[in-house]
């Protein structure tokens, strides 16, 4: 149960993670590239990414990544959410 516990609330951070960088993107007006917290975002979810290339097929374009990791980690919290009620004996 804890360790579901934990994942979930990684997964969490990694959503927040991701919102936050499109959140910068979008409100620095395509100066994106110069923004140092963006830069910093970008290298924090640089392991989502790659997962998310590594699981998505490869006729998807590199701009797409961004939404398929934050897609693979919404399945992924919906499904720790699921487990943990399962666990903890709820009913759904």
């Amino acid at each position: 149960m804890m360790a579901v516990i934990v994942l979930k609330a990684g997964v969490e951070v990694a959503l927040l993670l991701m919102v936050s960088r499109s959140l910068v993107f979008a409100m620095s007006m395509g100066r994106h590239a110069e923004n140092p917290v963006h830069r910093l975002l970008l290298t924090l979810t640089a392991p989502i990414d790659s997962v998310a290339r590594r699981l998505s097929p490869r006729l998807l374009l590199d701009r797409h990544m961004g939404l398929v990791s934050f897609c693979l980690l919404v399945w992924a919290w919906v499904a720790l959410v699921l487990a943990k009620a399962w666990l903890a004996g709820q009913p759904l």
